[in-house]
């Protein structure tokens, strides 16, 4: 079994967001330089590595890309509503407006809260699909490290099926 693993610089994304603790207590809106390294354990292919690193390196940054100076909502919370229109997204938080944003600053997560840990698993998720939609791999497990801060490091790991 190989293990790679992907760590660098310019896998991060720069993103504003906030948790929400319960139906009346959330964070305030803040932001984050998170930072994410990918690792895949599998079988070398028949061409004698286990993948083309580039292709990898790609598929991640695009990730990463996506969430760019982007403001994060969790679009699967009960206790977020949103309204939009062509140039404004209105966030109620129950049913009270809670903030107005330009509609391109913001990007609707499939994710109950903006925790690192429903970041993770949907950076994870979003990877190993476009992998699997692109790439034909030997891999067997695949992980995800994500960093908001120095020193405060969330890890997930799956199998790669």
């Amino acid at each position: 079994m190989y293990t790679l693993k992907i760590f660098k610089e310019r896998f991060h994304f720069c993103s504003a967001h906030f948790c929400i603790f319960s139906n009346r207590d959330k964070e305030n809106l803040h932001g984050h330089n998170y930072y994410i390294d990918v690792e895949f354990s599998g079988e070398k292919i028949e061409n004698g590595f286990l993948y083309p690193v580039a292709d990898l390196k790609e598929i991640i940054q695009s990730t990463c890309d996506n969430l760019d100076e982007k403001i994060l909502i969790q679009g699967s919370s009960p206790y977020l509503t949103n309204e939009q229109n062509s140039e404004y997204i209105t966030i109620y938080f129950n049913n009270k407006m809670l903030y107005k944003f330009p509609r391109d600053e913001v990007i609707i997560l499939p994710i109950k809260n903006t925790t690192m840990e429903c970041l993770a698993e949907y950076l994870l998720t979003n990877i190993k699909n476009n992998i699997s939609r692109t790439i034909n791999t030997n891999f067997s497990k695949i992980s995800l490290g994500i960093a908001e801060t120095q020193g405060q490091k969330l890890i997930i790991e799956q199998q790669f099926s």
